[in-house]
């Protein structure tokens, strides 16, 4: 049987929030989410990865399966709390490289301001 490698997908959202979030609470709910959403199943087949995240803007990238991308994005907007405090998630783009996901989202930025 041949193998063929896994895609990746990387998902650039902003979180919403009145207060300051850390990086271990959040991905510790995003995968929890999934958990509930999607069962065991679910969370081995998305391979998620929070890869970075900025307390103080909300802005952040995860990682996951091209397969699961549905499934991670639905995870992540379906997230209403982080340890109790309430959220609004916003996936803002979506990219099969990090590198060109930073450069939409500069150009987001630019263009915003």
């Amino acid at each position: 049987m041949p193998y063929s490698p896994v895609r990746k997908r990387y998902i650039a959202f902003k979180l919403l929030s009145d207060t300051f979030i850390y990086y271990n609470d959040l991905s510790q709910s995003i995968r929890i989410e999934i958990l509930k959403l999607h069962g065991d199943f679910g969370v081995s087949k998305a391979g998620f990865k929070l890869i970075e995240y900025d307390g103080k803007t909300g802005f952040g990238i995860v990682k996951c399966n091209h397969l699961a991308l549905e499934q991670t994005r639905l995870s992540l907007l379906s997230l209403k709390n982080v340890r109790d405090i309430p959220v609004i998630p916003q996936v803002l783009h979506v990219s099969g490289t990090i590198k060109s996901l930073r450069q939409k989202m500069k150009e987001t930025m630019a263009l915003s301001t």
